[in-house]
């Protein structure tokens, strides 16, 4: 516990807890000023939802299962610890590390697709926006096929060698953080189109959002960097602490734009209810800010000098 690279189980499991528990707040809270203002949920509420949800099963698996474990076996390894961790956690680790991985990454994209659905309606004032949406979207897709995707063929292969595991690391980061900022590009670029008019104090909200999205994208890159230096992963449980974060603030940041007059709609129509600034300003378009987050870990702490189970 001595070490500086150490932070006390007591601690993260507090931030973890807290975290957890201002994103379903600030999601529940969503929810209610939405039903209060519409009546009704959008598919871009749902998916804010879902992405709460599993946050909490998120958190309360890793921190039943692995966590402790991965926690007293670098203890161990580090001289802080007397008795090594028995063998038979290192077997529920193992079991729970698929789906734990799948569950983090599964959280990150929902929290894109929430973002997404939103995006839809803002953009029918355009043919162009519209083509960028499914750009983004597609890419967005496939970004989240081939993170699964890989990390299914790392767990199910023999023998990788690192350098493969750690292009894959990189690559899960290099996609996560490229989806994260073209979701941030394109309101944007309707700003700079002057297809969406905004206040300096809506500008001053948008901002805001983008800096905690970009915050996110950081802790993806720590985190990504943490396991490709060897005494980063192995003499520091750091990478636990973003991976908890990450995903954390994603569904966080997802909540915001309901919470402040961001962008407000001028036209007087129904998809104008979907904005998510609910002031009594009236402006030219409505959109919703930014996006989060978003994460990436071949095991989400993993230790780059040891592959993934081989093929």
């Amino acid at each position: 516990m001595d070490s500086p690279h150490i932070v006390r189980m007591e601690i993260v499991e507090a931030i973890a807890g807290v975290m957890a528990g201002l994103s379903v707040l600030l999601t529940i809270g969503r929810f209610v000023i939405r039903w209060q203002k519409l009546g009704r949920l959008y598919w871009d509420d749902i998916l804010n939802g879902v992405a709460a949800v599993l946050v909490v099963v998120y958190i309360i698996s890793a921190f039943t299962t692995y966590v402790p474990y991965q926690f007293e076996l670098r203890l161990w390894r580090l001289g802080l610890r007397d008795d090594e961790p028995d063998d038979t956690r290192a077997q529920i680790y193992n079991r729970f590390q698929l789906a734990s991985v799948i569950l983090f990454w599964t959280i990150i994209y929902i929290v894109k697709a929430s973002f997404l659905a939103l995006y839809w309606h803002l953009f029918e004032v355009s043919v162009r926006f519209r083509v960028a949406w499914w750009a983004v979207a597609v890419f967005i897709a496939l970004s989240y096929a081939v993170t699964i995707g890989l990390f299914i063929w790392t767990n199910e292969c023999e023998g990788l060698p690192a350098r493969i595991y750690n292009t894959v690391l990189a690559l899960w980061c290099g996609l996560n953080v490229a989806g994260g900022l073209l979701l941030m590009a394109v309101p944007i670029c309707m700003v700079m189109t002057r297809m969406l008019t905004l206040q300096p104090a809506q500008k001053l909200g948008l901002c805001l959002i983008f800096l905690i999205g970009m915050l996110d994208l950081v802790f993806d890159i720590l985190r990504t960097s943490w396991a490709l230096k060897y005494s980063l992963s192995y003499y520091s449980n750091l990478s636990g602490l973003w991976t908890i974060l990450e995903p954390t603030i994603a569904v966080i940041v997802c909540t915001l734009p309901h919470y402040k007059s961001i962008i407000c709609s001028s036209r007087q129509r129904e998809y104008t209810s979907r904005t998510p600034s609910f002031s009594e300003v009236s402006l030219k378009q409505t959109t919703p800010p930014p996006e989060m987050d978003n994460v990436s870990p071949l095991s989400l702490d993993s230790q780059p000098q040891q592959a993934p189970v081989g093929c």
